[in-house]
């Protein structure tokens, strides 16, 4: 007899109501990963789940994924949020109780963290727990279970590269990319490139099947040309951006997702991070916190040059020409001739005592001929600059070969034997400080001038052309005054 017996009815005893409970739990756990995370957290984790809404959301757009709703996910998350155990390792073994046959395939930056994430999903796939709740009736195969790879009986497996490791030619139905640049990398050019070049170059082709498969970044953003970036500017990625700290926003997902959050500043989850340890992670972290917890590479004060020292004028910029007292060109070239592979970026600054007011700006994808062609037309829109100073390196040499008997008043820059001669962008712009410091820096109120202030306030981090013709103009212009003009300081 299960239970006691009163009158006709029977009560079921504490056991049979408990195992009752864990059977619907188990049923949830298979159909819902939000209640598959739950349960099966003691499993991989000792620690306990610090529960939330952000956990949800994870939850409810991997499973999209899993059943084909989302085809491309981008997931941007702070750092210490348990998005590699969720997303890495109890996401896969999850999406085989729906499909053993599916193939995933999983890399990170660093391929030691790729097959730590791997082997964690296997312990738990071949745990007696897993398979007596969910009954599984399948096997991992005993020809091919390694810490790399693992197949199973149904055809289902899974394999760990790395952007370190050397090109596979092997595919999955489901990708899965967790961080694949380390936050140390944030101020590598060479780094960035490499990874920039794996994701588009190596990663984006291993997919089974164009027409089917899944895939999927995770993330906390580093660099605005991180790979996060890259799917940011393609309308075929959904995004889920979670920012530690709530920026309002009417950004919806296409599951009707919105950041339930209301407040300016509200945490993500004040349980797992509260006022004490973001605090404390701003003081470590410095300018990377702004990337690394609220997803935006750039803070919103600035880096090294802040927002609030950049003047805006109401005037047009032809009618603000008419006030200066000098106009001069500068031009930052490619550093190739295939077109399209770097931007030319040409500048117009007039100067009105001790302003320096940008004008005109040219920022294209050109090739030699291409960057002549613009010089010409920017010289007869703009006749009376008569400086056009050019960046000695990449293409400036060409272009000054090429150009000097037909375009009047072109200069190599930086001038041979002057202390910029050697001294690199950061100390190029830790010279030119004390001008927008002193507000002598002015953009026009123009739409192309927010791209301007935003690369200039995004440097040292991300793309700089527009930062490096700006420190031509203002260095140039003083150089050229009877003051001493900017000075190099000790920037690494």
């Amino acid at each position: 007899m299960n239970g006691l017996q009163h009158g006709a009815i029977e009560i079921p005893s504490l056991e049979v109501i408990r195992a009752e409970r864990q059977r619907r739990r188990i049923e949830r756990a298979r159909e819902s990963f939000r209640d598959f995370i739950r349960l099966a957290w003691a499993q991989v984790d000792p620690h306990t789940l610090v529960d939330g809404w952000y956990l949800d959301a994870l939850a409810e757009h991997f499973q999209a994924v899993s059943a084909g709703q989302i085809r491309q996910l981008v997931v941007n998350i702070p750092p210490r949020f348990a998005k590699s155990t969720i997303g890495s390792v109890l996401w896969p073994a999850w999406d085989w109780l729906q499909d053993p046959s599916r193939g995933w395939l999983t890399a990170s930056h660093s391929h030691n963290l790729a097959i730590r994430d791997a082997v964690k999903a296997r312990r738990l796939i071949e745990s007696p727990w897993y398979r007596e709740a969910f009954g599984v009736g399948w096997a991992l195969q005993a020809d091919q279970n390694a810490k790399g790879r693992y197949d199973n009986t149904e055809k289902g497996y899974r394999l760990v590269t790395s952007v370190e490791a050397k090109t596979t030619g092997d595919g999955g139905d489901i990708t899965l990319c967790d961080d694949p640049l380390d936050a140390r990398d944030a101020y590598s050019p060479a780094a960035i490139e490499t990874c920039r070049i794996w994701w588009k170059e190596v990663w984006s082709s291993r997919v089974n099947d164009p027409r089917t498969s899944r895939r999927v970044l995770v993330m906390q953003r580093i660099h605005e040309q991180d790979p996060a970036g890259e799917c940011l500017t393609d309308p075929g990625w959904e995004r889920l951006i979670l920012p530690q700290e709530y920026s309002p926003s009417v950004y919806v997902t296409a599951l009707g997702w919105t950041d339930p959050r209301t407040e300016p500043g509200e945490l993500l989850c004040e349980e797992r991070m509260g006022p004490v340890e973001v605090a404390a992670a701003k003081r470590s972290l410095g300018p990377a916190y702004e990337g690394q917890h609220n997803q935006r590479p750039t803070p919103p004060g600035g880096r090294m040059i802040k927002r609030a020292w950049i003047q805006r004028y109401d005037e047009t910029p032809r009618a603000m020409a008419r006030r200066c007292e000098k106009l001069i060109q500068t031009w930052d070239c490619t550093f190739t001739d295939a077109e399209g592979s770097d931007w030319v970026v040409g500048n117009v600054w007039g100067f009105v005592g001790a302003d320096a007011c940008l004008l005109a700006r040219v920022r294209e994808k050109l090739d030699l001929p291409g960057t002549c062609e613009a010089i010409r037309r920017l010289t007869l829109a703009w006749p009376a600059a008569a400086a056009k100073y050019v960046e000695r390196r990449a293409n400036g040499h060409g272009v000054i070969s090429s150009m000097r008997r037909e375009v009047p008043g072109l200069i190599a820059w930086p001038p041979e034997g002057s202390e910029f001669a050697q001294a690199n962008k950061m100390q190029r712009v830790a010279a030119v400080l004390p001008y927008f410091q002193a507000g002598n820096v002015w953009l026009p109120t123009e739409p192309w001038a927010d791209e301007v202030e935003e690369e200039w306030c995004r440097f040292p981090l991300g793309s700089d052309d527009q930062v490096d013709a700006m420190t031509m103009a203002l260095i140039a212009h003083y150089l050229e005054g009877d003051g001493e003009g900017p000075t190099v300081w000790a920037v690494e």
